[in-house]
């Protein structure tokens, strides 16, 4: 029965990515990678880290955005989803 759930959080989020690739400018980019590379790397998929470094892509993209390098580090630093990005990276490097 997990292993249907599992099927079924796959599919909707690769449902997600397919979204993102059609619009790039959908809001909380880097969240929908994230939480793609999440079911991914629990699932032992070796594909996984492709879908982390996408969200730290669409993070700094984000970044690179803000002119002000106060609100730059602010961004980088206090938004949730950025500090669990930033997380996983340094947990897998």
């Amino acid at each position: 029965q997990q292993q249907g759930k599992d099927k079924e959080a796959l599919e909707v989020s690769q449902k997600a990515i397919d979204l993102l690739d059609e619009q790039k400018n959908v809001e909380e980019v880097q969240q929908v990678y994230l939480n793609h590379y999440r079911l991914l790397k629990a699932q032992g998929s070796k594909s996984a880290k492709k879908f982390l470094k996408k969200a730290e892509s669409a993070m700094q993209q984000q970044a690179e955005a803000i002119s002000d390098e106060k609100k730059r580090a602010t961004f980088l630093k206090n938004v949730k989803v950025n500090q669990a990005i930033a997380a996983e990276m340094g947990g897998d490097s």
